[in-house]
């Protein structure tokens, strides 16, 4: 109890932290709108108006990483997807492929959070751009999601692996606080991470332990 009170408060933190960003933006340009130089009015405003709407889609993201199911153990297809657009439509350099075998309609909550939560971490370590492929299906009855990326200048150390695969000699901070909270959420669902990592490239999957 007292590990996963912890891991909630660094998430929360980091949370604030990856907000702060674009609220402070919005504050900022919401002061130069009246200013008496129409130009830098202007600019300041459609800023604003650019910079909220992105905030309106990271929250919603962030949202189905993080917010509790209250009780849905289930998230649909539809809903992830759009989130997944969300993200990558925020600035992603990652060009995203999504695919979904015929049939598949709903995933367990916890996978699905982990997963988002793994590609959040991936885009933000991908410097170049590339591709990411994200494919969900079913085997023998349990649902499996495979994440591949090709990226140029993939930025992505070994302790995220270390920490995601089990060892506990890492300590929780706010740098790989996300690490830690998709374990717990494999460990909760029963799944396990598999991954298999290159030069520029990263093949990821989630499956059932």
């Amino acid at each position: 109890m007292a590990d996963e009170l912890r891991l909630l408060q660094i998430l929360n933190a980091r949370f604030l932290h990856d907000l702060s960003s674009s609220i402070g933006t919005v504050y900022n340009c919401l002061s130069l709108i009246d200013t008496d130089n129409k130009d830098i009015g202007n600019k300041a405003k459609l800023l604003a108006i650019e910079e909220s709407n992105n905030l309106t889609r990271k929250i919603k993201v962030f949202r189905g990483v993080y917010a509790s199911p209250d009780g849905d153990e289930k998230m649909s297809i539809v809903y992830l997807k759009k989130l997944l657009q969300d993200f990558f439509s925020n600035n992603s350099k990652l060009k995203l492929d999504l695919k979904f075998e015929t049939g598949v309609l709903y995933l367990e909550s916890f996978l699905a959070k982990a997963s988002l939560c793994l590609v959040m971490i991936i885009s933000e370590a991908s410097i170049f751009g590339g591709k990411l492929a994200f494919f969900c299906g079913n085997d023998q009855g349990n649902n499996f999601i495979r994440i591949t990326v090709e990226s140029k200048d993939l930025k992505l150390n070994d302790e995220i692996w270390d920490i995601l695969n089990g060892k506990k000699n890492k300590e929780i901070n706010i740098k790989n606080c996300r690490e830690f909270y998709i374990r717990n959420l494999c460990n909760k669902s029963g799944y396990k991470i598999i991954s298999n990592k290159k030069e520029n490239s990263l093949g990821c999957e989630f499956l059932k332990a």
